[in-house]
């Protein structure tokens, strides 16, 4: 643990429990937290974590476990949205134009498909997980997915590469593996380092035993999206966030029963 002791220019003072002392610049932490504010530091891939005692504690309390049940992950992932939905419009105003864009040219749909919406989605993933985690937010984080900007691609490039070589078999077997690669850009985003192949493979690990789980968790929300199409896409405004949040929570659940 340490103690935030004050600020030297852009940087952050901690006090460590040893009594040495330690800085970090603000731009590399996912929130300015306030002076004497204790803290757990977690660092990955030159970003840092701060992560309040007092969220660390309800986080070890007994009975805070992300729970596995569907409808327990749904109520959990509406609980984080709540009183966010106006926050979030951003990115559920990106989702809507990144379908529109493909609807409109296919063509310049595809270019977006591999070029830039992985990059987008990287970013609202670490959005999603930061609010599912209970951290300090901003859209900020959204430029967290461009940074490891080749790697993001090549990641979205080999997924999208693998799926439609197995749905050229046929169409079960392209959708089994699109399952299997489900959780990669989740994987990747926190841990920036790996490798695309790294991630999918992480990825096809961790949904071994848990594909129909999720198949049934993802058709849970057909009805959602029906309805969506009945309001003309105004629903989506609550939609997407609560898909994204149910999906972090989702991705959260699996790594815990992976420990």
């Amino acid at each position: 643990m340490a103690r935030i002791v004050g600020f030297e220019g852009a940087d952050i003072v901690f006090c460590m429990d040893d009594g040495s002392s330690k800085s970090i610049p603000k731009a590399l932490c996912d929130f300015v937290p306030q002076v004497g504010m204790e803290v757990e530091i977690r660092e990955e891939g030159g970003r840092f974590t701060l992560v309040p005692r007092s969220l660390q504690r309800k986080m070890e309390e007994p009975g805070s476990e992300v729970p596995s049940r569907r409808g327990a992950l749904k109520r959990l992932a509406k609980e984080r949205i709540r009183g966010n939905i106006l926050k979030l419009l951003p990115l559920s105003l990106c989702s809507v134009l990144s379908m529109l864009c493909y609807a409109w040219s296919p063509f310049l749909g595809w270019l977006a498909v591999l070029f830039l919406l992985p990059c987008v989605e990287l970013g609202c993933i670490h959005i999603y997980l930061a609010l599912f985690d209970q951290r300090r937010w901003s859209l900020d984080l959204l430029s967290e997915g461009f940074r490891p900007y080749w790697r993001c691609v090549g990641l979205a490039f080999l997924r999208t590469l693998y799926i439609c070589l197995w749905g050229c078999l046929f169409i079960i077997p392209g959708v089994v593996k699109s399952i299997s690669y489900s959780q990669a850009l989740y994987i990747f985003a926190e841990h920036p380092d790996m490798e695309p192949g790294e991630a999918i493979s992480a990825s096809r690990k961790m949904m071994q035993g848990h594909k129909w789980e999720f198949f049934l968790f993802v058709l849970s929300f057909l009805g959602w999206f029906l309805l969506s199409l009945l309001t003309c896409g105004i629903l989506l405004v609550y939609l997407v966030p609560y898909w994204q949040e149910a999906q972090a929570a989702f991705y959260r659940s699996l790594v815990q029963r992976q420990k």
